[in-house]
């Protein structure tokens, strides 16, 4: 292994980020759709789609506003669904959600419940906030297909660009440009440094340094 000249670590290239407009084709072309709620809560929260599919309605406090992930999905084959622990300590965290996105949960909770009563025949319930059809996991492939399917028919210019990721990418690219903190942003990422969350988005803190040169200039005249 001495004689191997080890590789340069390249830094992967910037990512995409929907603006306000590509936001509002997507969120148009998914209402009434099984992914309504989960990209919209996705952009509220930043949450991983495995964080996403192993939500239960355990792990929600409506009353408090709150949201613990707690844990992760992931397919296996020949062993199913698999719900595994965070990686990190850090992406055990809990999330303070806005008023309309309690809203929003409550009215999705509600619409559950009539479906589950709807097919009761059929339903097998998992206690997961998202689950399939007839109250299973919700298998990751099968989510993914149906979100693709859904940007196909926005009027997103390429589609094929936007991951579910792209979706927790942007979010956090709002934040940060709304003025939130980055460890405020770290940590509702669930990064498992701010560095980390530093070296991904900090050019777009690049425009702050002026604010904080000119933040005592008042003071010395």
């Amino acid at each position: 292994m001495d004689a191997v000249s080890p590789p340069l670590v390249q830094k992967n290239a910037e990512q995409r980020v929907l603006n306000e407009s590509e936001l509002k084709a997507l969120v148009a072309a998914a209402i009434g759709t099984a992914h309504e709620v989960p990209i919209k809560l996705t952009v509220a929260t930043g949450l991983r789609e495995g964080e996403l599919l192993a939500l239960a309605w355990s792990d929600l406090d409506l009353e408090r506003g709150t949201l613990s992930v707690r844990r992760g999905a992931r397919y296996l084959n020949g062993r199913g669904m698999q719900f595994t622990e965070p990686k990190t300590p850090h992406a055990r965290r809990v999330l303070e959600l806005s008023a309309s996105t309690v809203r929003l949960l409550h009215q999705h909770r509600a619409a559950q419940a009539a479906l589950r009563i709807r097919r009761a025949a059929v339903w097998e319930d998992a206690g997961l906030v998202f689950p399939s059809a007839i109250g299973t996991p919700w298998i990751p492939r099968n989510f993914y297909r149906g979100y693709r399917a859904i940007l196909t028919t926005s009027a997103i210019e390429h589609p094929e660009t936007v991951s579910w990721h792209t979706l927790r990418h942007s979010a956090a690219t709002w934040w940060l440009r709304a003025g939130a903190d980055l460890h405020t942003v770290s940590r509702r990422l669930g990064h498992a440094s701010a560095a980390f969350t530093l070296d991904t988005y900090g050019h777009l803190l690049a425009g702050m340094q002026r604010q904080a040169a000119e933040a005592a200039d008042a003071l010395i005249g």
